[in-house]
This record gives structure tokens, C-alpha cells and sequence, in this order.
């Protein structure tokens, strides 16, 4: 690095007014959550917070808060102590508008189950009228009349779809992301395109829509999951393009590249710079969205993950439908007079035939990922050699990104299971935990365990 670049890096250390997040995806995103001492056996809970939908997004923490989604477009704030719901807000795409517009676009938007009705009937009407006009037997100021109909109520909704929440799906849903947290303030993106912050007290700081619903994604159409992040600064989301907001007012500041994965990016620093590891391999500058490089790897459904400069991808591109064999490659980022320059450390072959959803965690040398079917894969970090690979007892898939705490890493299959392996060889194994079916990562805290699952938001001791 040169020494103008250097002092200019310090002092925008120096200077920024920087959002450091304290809570997310994953934590800090890497899955490691150094001060957890989580129990190895969870008995009773302490509390047990009903939820009216299940959803893909991870609990977190804001102040004294546990802070979870419900579909299509909810966040939910539960007390950290007592399990009791503080506050819930909506955030469809109408409480994005100013409080008049959005009285009106409510009241047009009720109208909806009806004139759905009226267009079906309708349509009805004009077939009709084309079968018998096609048998001579219509007055043709009918048949006009029933296609000026038919075209009003079609009118009448389009002009309401820019509006409307789409259904909510059964796998994975417009409230996957999981949200961020500063001090005092929790923001989210929904795959209908809001992104919001609110407060710690219930109100709302900002919120925007993005725009229309994006469903053409990279191995599989579906809905956003990415998850916001907060680095120097920036809020970063992903709804159809990378794009960075001021968390303080929700104005704009970049707009990045087209993205279509459902994967989070990795947020990696080259000499103090933040770059964003995006799952198709691009990498792009956090501070101003210009792509930089590109073929750091390459995954479908699953995260990079960051340790310093090298960036770990561990998954494959086969599809929706699986095939072929998952790859683990790891990449360094070097900075150099003319940019980024990609170092590829290593590549190797694993799982044939399997898929990786899981984001891995790298620890103490090592790479751990878990696959769909189950198969818990151990890399060394350094070299790429696979030093073993096991797989979890029960039922279900693994879907849910890898946590460590306390010297043990935690996996959890959708059939309600928590595998935990101890990382530490001359500590005592633990049997798999018995928990509700859910599809998130538990969120670990001190000695506390809080578990999203399909039907409530759980506190173990």
C-alpha cells in the first residue's frame, strides 16, 4: 500500500462516524460466538414466545430485546427476560408512503379479494360472448361492453400490484433475511423490497421500498435471503442490485452490481479496505460499490465466509436439483499498486451428489462444513485436505449456517435436532438436542440459547 493510501485509510478510521454492527447474521457473520457458554444439555425453557408463521431469518439481539421476522413482512421484538411480545411492526410496501397515501392505498388494497372476484367473473362473461359471437348470435355492443369491463378491473389491480406483498412461500418466504443491529436501532430488508430500521422503542426510524419483487435468482427462482449488513458506515442490502444506505436516513449512497444469489456476501478487509465476497465470486468495494475483481469462487445457495484476507467458498453451482460434487476453495486478496489481485490457495472436491445451504465456520485452522444430507466435512484450512468427515445421527436436512461457542460447533437439521460436536478432542461429547422443527441458526448468548423455530421463539437456560 502507499503511503498516501495509507493515511488516507487512517484517517477515514479516524474521522467516519462508523454504524458497527452488534448484532446479525451469524453475529459478527463469521458463526463464532467467543463469550457463549451455551448448556450441553437444554432442558426445560425458561420461556417460550408464540410466532403466527415460520421463518428462515436468526434471531437477534437489541438492547434488551430478542428482535425475529414472521412472514410475509413482520419484525417482532420479545423480551430477552421475560419471553413477553414488546412490540410488532408491519412493514408492507403502503408504510413505506406518506401516513395520507398509505390510508388510501389500504383502503384500495382491501378491495383486492373483490375485485379478483369481479375479474374471474368477468372473464367468464367474455368467453361467453367470443363462444357465442363465433356462433352469430351476440349483439356486438355486448361483447364490447364485457371487454371494456374485463379491461377496468384488470386496470384497477395492476395499478395495485406495485403494492401488494406477494404470497408468502412455504420454504422460503419474503422474511429470510436476518436482521442487524446497532445501538438502539434494528434494520431489515424483506424480499418485497422494504427495507426499514426501527427503533428499540417500537418506533420507526425510517423505512423504503426498494422496488418491485425480484424472483429471478441463480440456481433456482425464489426470494431474497441475503441478509443486511452493517460495515464503515454503510447499510448494505441486496434486493435485485448491492446497494448501500445512510442507516441514519435510509438515502441511498451506491448502487452496486446486479445480484442474484440467495447467499449472504463476505465481508473481507484487504489492508483495512472492506470489500463485500459476493457468492458468484465478484468482489466489490463496500465503501463504493464498483465490482473490483472477480473468480473468487463460485456457490449456488450457500455464503463465503472471511478470516482476514482469504475468503472460503464451500458448496456447488449443480441447481436446484443437486448433481455433480461440492468444491471448497479458498482465495487470499492481495492489495497491489493496480488493485485487488485474486491468489487462489487451494480448491478440493467433496460431497458428490450433495448440496451445501449451510454457511461453514473456520476455526482453529480448520473449515467445517456441513452438507444438506447431513455430512458434517473438516478441511484444514491452510491446505485444502479434508481431514474427515462425518455425518449426524437423526432425521431432516441441514439447512441452518454453522455456529461455535464454548469450544463446540452446533448444527441443526430442520426435523428439530441440534448436533454438537466437540472441537476441543479431550472434551466429552453431547448427544443430539430435541428442539421444535425449525430452519435457523439458534443465537447464542452468555449461557442463554435463543431458538427461532416454526411455531415460537424459544429461550433455553
Amino acid at each position: 500500500m502507499s503511503g498516501l493510501r495509507r493515511a488516507l485509510l487512517l484517517a477515514w478510521v479516524a474521522v467516519a462516524s462508523v454504524a458497527q454492527a452488534r448484532d446479525g447474521w451469524r453475529g459478527d457473520g463469521s458463526g463464532i460466538f467467543a463469550d457463549a457458554v451455551p448448556p450441553s444439555v437444554w432442558k426445560a425453557p425458561v420461556w417460550r414466545a408464540p410466532l403466527s408463521t415460520p421463518a428462515n431469518a436468526s434471531p437477534v439481539l437489541l438492547d434488551d430485546l430478542v428482535i425475529v421476522t414472521e412472514e410475509p413482512a413482520t419484525l417482532v421484538a420479545i423480551d430477552a427476560a421475560t419471553g413477553k411480545e414488546r412490540w410488532r411492526r408491519v412493514h408492507d410496501i403502503a408504510s413505506t408512503l406518506p401516513a395520507d397515501e398509505a390510508v388510501t392505498v389500504r383502503a384500495r388494497l382491501a378491495k383486492v379479494p373483490q375485485l379478483q372476484v369481479e375479474l374471474e367473473a368477468a372473464r367468464k362473461s367474455y368467453a361467453e360472448l367470443r363462444r357465442r359471437q363465433r356462433a352469430g348470435s351476440v349483439d356486438p355492443a355486448a361483447l364490447e361492453g364485457a371487454s371494456a369491463r374485463l379491461a377496468t378491473v384488470q386496470d384497477e389491480l395492476n395499478a395495485l400490484a406495485r403494492y401488494r406483498s406477494p404470497e408468502t412461500n412455504d420454504v422460503v418466504g419474503w422474511a429470510s433475511p436476518t436482521p442487524v443491529a446497532d445501538d438502539h436501532v434494528v434494520y431489515e430488508v424483506f424480499g418485497n423490497g422494504v427495507v426499514v430500521a426501527d427503533r428499540a422503542d417500537g418506533t420507526v426510524a425510517w423505512s423504503r421500498w426498494l422496488g418491485p419483487v425480484v424472483l429471478d435468482h441463480r440456481g433456482h427462482h425464489g426470494q431474497d435471503t441475503a441478509s443486511p449488513l452493517l460495515v464503515d458506515g454503510y447499510l448494505i442490502v441486496a434486493h435485485g442490485h448491492l446497494e448501500a444506505l445512510d442507516p441514519a436516513t435510509g438515502r441511498p449512497v451506491w448502487t452496486g452490481p446486479v445480484y442474484r444469489d440467495f447467499g449472504t456476501p463476505a465481508v473481507v478487509r484487504v489492508d483495512g479496505h472492506p470489500y463485500l465476497a459476493c457468492p458468484d465470486g465478484t468482489l466489490v468495494d463496500a465503501r463504493t460499490g464498483r465490482q473490483v475483481a472477480s473468480g473468487l469462487g463460485d456457490v449456488y445457495y450457500a455464503s463465503p465466509v472471511a478470516v482476514g484476507d482469504v475468503v472460503y467458498y464451500t458448496g456447488s453451482t449443480a441447481g436446484h436439483d443437486g448433481g455433480g460434487p461440492c468444491t471448497a476453495t479458498a482465495v487470499r486478496l492481495v492489495d497491489t499498486d493496480t488493485g485487488v489481485a485474486v491468489e487462489r490457495l487451494w480448491t478440493t472436491t467433496f460431497g458428490e451428489g450433495d448440496q451445501v445451504f449451510s454457511a461453514p465456520v473456520v476455526v482453529d485452522g480448520r473449515l467445517y462444513v456441513a452438507t444438506k444430507a447431513r455430512y458434517l466435512h473438516t478441511f484444514d484450512a491452510a491446505t485444502g485436505a479434508l481431514v474427515a468427515t462425518t455425518r449426524f445421527d437423526g432425521t431432516g436436512e441441514c439447512w441452518a449456517p454453522l455456529v461455535v461457542a464454548d469450544h463446540r460447533l452446533w448444527s441443526a437439521s430442520i426435523a428439530g435436532r441440534v448436533h454438537v460436536v466437540a472441537l476441543d478432542p479431550t472434551r466429552p461429547g453431547v448427544p443430539p438436542i430435541p428442539v421444535d422443527p425449525a430452519r435457523t441458526t439458534p443465537r447464542l448468548e452468555g449461557s442463554a440459547v435463543y431458538w427461532r423455530s416454526e411455531t415460537a421463539l424459544v429461550r433455553y437456560p
